[in-house]
């Protein structure tokens, strides 16, 4: 049974008949019911076509979970979305092609107005994979203590190693030192960002590129 909350001017909150009330980022909502699914009903190509494209999109980012949660955590805030849903909109909106296979170059694995790297460039040795990129610092919002991000991911191994919190943006370099699971010859895919230092800005990501181990 649902309740009326805070009088005739608040909110509902539980089942009325055919639709449920409750509170989603601070606002009350008000939606039908889904009914139930008749069974054995075989899609529509259309329909395959979607949910195989949202399943591809899931995946990917099943691995991410957490570290969308940061990268994507303001504008989630700002379209009052959960971050997760906005890192699959812009991804199944943005970077996926007529396969539906992810464009990887096109994937932002973080979105905001911070300024981004610059005069990025990426090398690897038997070290592990080294960034240079030159200090913009000065550049309208960024800051010499923005952090930066990235995330490497090994596409043709389904694995991936994120990190939130690098080098600073004043340092100019990091080096990033693969984990037992990143040996030579595998491919990976390479992302960076910044994040400022109280989290409350961040860059859109700039893609590196794939680099061969």
């Amino acid at each position: 049974m649902g309740i009326m909350v805070d009088g005739p001017n608040g909110g509902v909150s539980g089942k009325f008949g055919s639709v449920v009330g409750y509170k989603r980022y601070g606002k009350w909502v008000v939606r039908g019911l889904s009914k139930a699914p008749k069974k054995n009903r075989k899609p529509s190509s259309k329909q395959k076509t979607c949910r195989d494209r949202f399943a591809t999109v899931q995946h990917f980012l099943k691995m991410l979970t957490s570290f969308v949660r940061i990268t994507y955590r303001l504008e989630g805030i700002k379209n009052q979305m959960s971050a997760h849903n906005v890192a699959k909109s812009n991804i199944l909106r943005n970077a996926l092609n007529s396969e539906g296979q992810i464009m990887y170059e096109k994937v932002e694995i973080s979105y905001g107005s911070l300024p981004g790297i610059v005069d990025g460039v990426v090398r690897h040795d038997d070290k592990g994979i080294h960034i240079h990129w030159t200090d913009n610092s000065r550049n309208g919002s960024a800051s010499s203590k923005d952090q930066l991000l990235f995330l490497v991911y090994d596409f043709e191994n389904d694995d991936a190693q994120p990190c939130l919190s690098a080098a600073r943006r004043d340092v100019g370099y990091q080096q990033l030192i693969l984990d037992k699971n990143y040996t030579a010859g595998r491919n990976y895919h390479l992302w960076v960002s910044f994040i400022s230092d109280d989290r409350m800005n961040i860059a859109t990501s700039t893609y590196m590129g794939m680099i061969n181990t």
